[in-house]
């Protein structure tokens, strides 16, 4: 089993692309992908390795990388960064403001999102979401 952390998800839309890709992978037998735990469990043989599968994520447009590489504790700090007292603020909501709020929530920023009319746009209230 390879567990991944995947940034960059916006919808369950995404989740179901991604296990698609992965599923599609010779020696993948299962895959299950989270967008709200923004994690991906996949079941493989012995064939196939973590770098092999955050690749096919990344050629999704996402970043992956291992779970067990992953650390949360003092990130921003490791990446040379004090998002303490990052405020951003993005004017309208569609589909790429959502993007943008994700990563930059990703990143230890707070966000404000301000909307003239319905919050979401055409693709979360009646496009393909």
């Amino acid at each position: 089993m390879i567990k991944l952390s995947i940034a960059g998800m916006t919808c369950e839309n995404c989740a179901r692309h991604v296990k698609e890709a992965l599923k599609a992978v010779p020696g993948v037998m299962d895959a299950s992908v989270s967008y709200s735990n923004a994690s991906a469990d996949i079941e493989v043989d012995s064939e196939v390795n973590a770098k092999k599968l955050t690749g096919v994520i990344e050629a999704l447009g996402y970043r992956a990388e291992p779970l067990d590489n992953h650390c949360s504790a003092g990130s921003d700090d490791a990446k040379g960064r004090n998002q303490e007292n990052l405020h951003v603020a993005i004017l309208g909501s569609g589909s790429g403001a959502f993007a943008a709020a994700i990563r930059a929530v990703e990143e230890g920023a707070r966000v404000t999102m301000i909307e003239t009319s319905t919050l979401g746009g055409t693709c979360v209230n009646v496009g393909c979401v």
